[in-house]
């Protein structure tokens, strides 16, 4: 451990103007000290491209760490756009940077990312969860009876936004895939967004109304509750877009097996021995998934619920994660 705690800096930074998710900065200069040791930027990040260049340029002797997330991916113009950005972003953004830092270096070395890399260091630190607040916990039957849900009820669930961004986390395929498996479970989807109603439609137009809840917002202090109480998450993701899925890792964190798709990153934070993968959008595959954890035998799921748990605890702690990156922190601080 450090004698001493490093100090670090939040920078908040004004934007010329937004669009989305994507804001354009013109500069960094004078928003960090001289001082500094070292400069943390996620990427995506649309927008300040040109401003960490031209900053790099003018201060070679600060390390920059760059977290590379994900690659942009869409349809349509927007995934036009995505890809001349991204032809000529990543060249400059990597041209900042000595080391890179990977949630998941299965899902780095098949993205767009990998071919732009020169003679970076790569550093794979996945991220991590909270384990003692997402852990196996009673909770209250009043919860789920808000909702019309009985004690003895099995719950299929799915955590994540509902909006035109993170389409890509293949709500309609699970729909469908759960009208095919004919299950008596409640399908509870948790999440709120402009494609809300949308998905509300389809539940309706599929017949499944009466088996299919939306939340809408929960608090994330009752989203341990929710875990706990399924019988499995589900994460039918169709794309790139999602490259590790961190609702995987807090439901497992309270013991709760996951179905998720056969996505590079993805694959990797699920516990084999209790978890099932299918492939992306094949709506059969995910049905027979749906069907083989909701009949899985007593012992063998109470199994399941303790070997997801214990695979959190080994392989994504988010106090183990803490503690490696800032270990990179100083290790790269120390080369200013």
């Amino acid at each position: 451990e450090p004698a001493q705690s490093p100090h670090f800096v939040n920078v908040l930074l004004q934007p010329l103007f937004t669009f989305g998710n994507a804001a354009l900065i013109r500069s960094f200069e004078g928003l960090i000290p001289s001082d500094t040791d070292l400069v943390h930027i996620h990427y995506p990040c649309i927008g300040f491209v040109g401003a960490l260049w031209r900053w790099h340029r003018n201060h070679p002797k600060i390390p920059v760490l760059i977290t590379y997330h994900m690659d942009l991916v869409a349809s349509g113009w927007k995934g036009i756009f995505f890809k001349w950005y991204t032809k000529c972003a990543l060249p400059m953004i990597f041209s900042c940077t000595k080391t890179m830092h990977v949630t998941s270096l299965d899902y780095f070395q098949h993205s767009i990312a990998a071919k732009y890399l020169k003679n970076q260091e790569i550093k794979e630190i996945p991220l991590g969860v909270d384990t003692s607040v997402f852990h196996p916990t009673n909770p209250p039957d009043e919860l789920f009876s808000f909702f019309g849900i009985s004690p003895h009820e099995k719950i299929l669930l799915f955590v994540g936004a509902l909006d035109s961004a993170h389409s890509f986390k293949g709500v309609e395929v699970l729909l469908c895939a759960f009208v095919s498996c004919g299950a008596t479970a409640k399908l509870v989807i948790i999440g709120t967004g402009n494609l809300k109603d949308h998905y509300e439609q389809l539940a309706h137009t599929l017949l499944i109304s009466d088996r299919v809840i939306f939340t809408g917002f929960v608090d994330g202090k009752e989203l341990p509750f929710w875990y706990s109480r399924a019988h499995a998450l589900v994460l039918p993701s169709t794309s790139s877009s999602e490259a590790f899925g961190k609702v995987l890792l807090e439901a497992q964190s309270c013991g709760t097996p996951v179905i998720a798709s056969d996505l590079y990153g993805v694959r990797n934070v699920i516990d084999s021995s209790s978890g099932i993968h299918v492939a992306p959008f094949d709506v059969d595959s995910l049905a027979v998934a749906l069907s083989k954890m909701l009949s899985l035998p007593d012992e063998e799921y109470r199994s399941a619920r303790s070997s997801c748990r214990a695979f959190i605890l080994k392989n994504f702690d988010q106090k183990d994660t803490e503690r490696k990156l800032l270990s990179l922190y100083l290790a790269l601080s120390e080369q200013r």
